[in-house]
């Protein structure tokens, strides 16, 4: 013979049994779409699967690749234009073509340097990423 439930422990157990259907649900989900590049491989969790901090790593990361990739389009044009001005102030006698290969060269030069300065940063975010995940390493054992 089944127990006789009072109608709160009814309650409960119907409550759990919902909660334990949910999480099936969720485990069947996650390993339905874990294998999809780019999936959060969970309902609620913040994208990529990963912590919060790995969410503000990946938002510092996009956000420093858009003002790098605005710092590499403005600062050439910049320069460009600034050594058009000293160009028609401090050579007068100089020819519209004379100035305009000043602006492409100053504009191209400063490209270089920015692009040698990007090449400089990647390589040291890139070097203190491995840094980071050896010493997690070590904490962990792995």
């Amino acid at each position: 013979p089944a127990p006789t439930l009072t109608p709160s422990e009814s309650e409960s157990r119907s409550l759990r049994l919902s909660q334990l259907r949910a999480a099936a649900e969720r485990r069947a989900y996650s390993s339905m779409v874990g294998s999809l590049p780019g999936s959060s491989a969970s309902l609620t969790g913040p994208p990529s699967g990963g912590s919060a901090a790995t969410v503000a790593s990946e938002l510092d990361s996009a956000s420093h690749a858009a003002a790098t990739a605005l710092n590499m389009i403005l600062l050439p044009v910049t320069v460009s234009f600034v050594l058009y001005m000293l160009s028609v102030r401090f050579l007068p006698g100089s020819s519209e073509a004379a100035r305009a290969i000043l602006c492409v060269v100053g504009g191209a030069g400063m490209m270089g340097v920015e692009m040698l300065l990007f090449v400089i940063r990647s390589e040291a975010v890139i070097g203190e990423e491995g840094r980071r995940r050896r010493k997690a390493e070590r904490r962990t054992g792995k």
